[in-house]
C-alpha cells in the first residue's frame, strides 16, 4: 500500500487547494445598497482637461463619508434644489478594464426609493 502514499498526498493537497480558493472581495461586492443623504444644493466642479463646468450631487453615507456623484438614475428628474434628501440607492461598481488601473473604478447609482425630503 506504500506505493499509493505519494498519490494520496497529492490528492490531499489538491483537495485542500480547491476548498481554500475563494472569490476576490471585489467580485463579491460588485453592487451595494446604500443609504445616502444628498445635500440641498449641487456643487459646481470644473474639469480642466476638457475645460467644462458641471454640477454634481454632494452625498454622505451612513458613516458621514463624503461622496461626489455625477448622476443618480431615476433621481435626476425628481431632484429639487433647496431640499435635503435621504435616499436608498444601488451602487454598481464599474471597472475600467485596464490592467494597470485595477484600483480605479467608479460607481453607477440607481435610485431605489426616497426615504425623506426635507426643506432647507
Amino acid at each position: 500500500m506504500r506505493c499509493f502514499e505519494p498519490f494520496n498526498y497529492i490528492l490531499f493537497f489538491f483537495v485542500i487547494l480547491c476548498t481554500s480558493v475563494s472569490c476576490n472581495d471585489d467580485e463579491k461586492n460588485e453592487e451595494e445598497i446604500m443609504t445616502l443623504t444628498i445635500s440641498p444644493h449641487k456643487e459646481k466642479i470644473h474639469d480642466p482637461v476638457i475645460n467644462v463646468d458641471y454640477y454634481v450631487y454632494i452625498a454622505y453615507d451612513v458613516n458621514n463619508n463624503k461622496i461626489v456623484i455625477n448622476r443618480i438614475v431615476d433621481f435626476d428628474d425628481i431632484y429639487e434644489e433647496g431640499y435635503r434628501y435621504v435616499v436608498e440607492v444601488k451602487a454598481v461598481k464599474k471597472h475600467n478594464g485596464k490592467p494597470y488601473e485595477d484600483e480605479i473604478y467608479t460607481y453607477d447609482y440607481y435610485l431605489i426609493r426616497v426615504l425623506e425630503k426635507l426643506k432647507e
